[in-house]
């Protein structure tokens, strides 16, 4: 017990400094500094950068800033990503985007949803666990289908399963790199 009330007390000053470190003010302007990038805990670098993403009237050039900062994050970081942190990834950035433009958030969607969804169908096959990002399924479909100009006869199809065929016929996803790079095969 008084080890553990001596490891939150030493821990306290340097989760003081991180949020102050970690605010996007901070990392934007090092960008270029991937070993700074690396020490950034993705997860983190958003709960202290809440307050511009969770408002009710967010402005859009800090969240396109927290966005940029997000990016570098990942990219620096890509190399030690599962596909639970792309996912989660993914996720983040379309629910970013979407505060300012639903409309600008769609690649990001669709990459969210190339990734989540067959993550989605291996875990309930198989039992494994994913991240609870998958959860955003449904409101990725929601985007998806309000801008789907190909086909408006959705609404009596299963969203789910034309969606995931929508999303695996798609030749630019399947070129993009970083979202076939992962450590599970899509089941179909």
């Amino acid at each position: 017990m008084l080890y553990s009330i001596i490891f939150i007390i030493l821990l306290i000053p340097s989760l003081v400094y991180a949020k102050g470190e970690w605010d996007y003010n901070n990392v934007y302007p090092k960008l270029n500094d991937i070993e700074y990038l690396k020490k950034i805990k993705p997860h983190l670098f958003l709960s202290y950068n809440n307050e511009y993403i969770e408002t009710n009237k967010p402005d859009e050039e800090k969240l396109k800033k927290v966005l940029q900062c997000w990016d570098a994050i990942y990219y620096a970081q890509l190399k030690t990503y599962d596909y639970n942190h792309k996912i989660q990834y993914y996720m983040e950035r379309a629910r970013i985007i979407t505060k300012y433009s639903e409309k600008e958030s769609i690649e990001s969607w669709k990459k969210y949803l190339y990734i989540a969804v067959p993550a989605n169908d291996l875990a309930n096959k198989k039992d494994i666990p994913i991240t609870a990002a998958v959860m955003f399924i449904p409101t990725a479909i929601k985007v998806l289908k309000k801008y789907d100009v190909s086909n408006k006869k959705t609404d009596s199809i299963d969203d789910y399963n034309y969606w995931k065929e929508n999303i695996y016929n798609d030749e630019v996803l399947k070129k993009e790199f970083d979202i076939n790079d992962n450590v599970f095969k899509k089941s179909k």
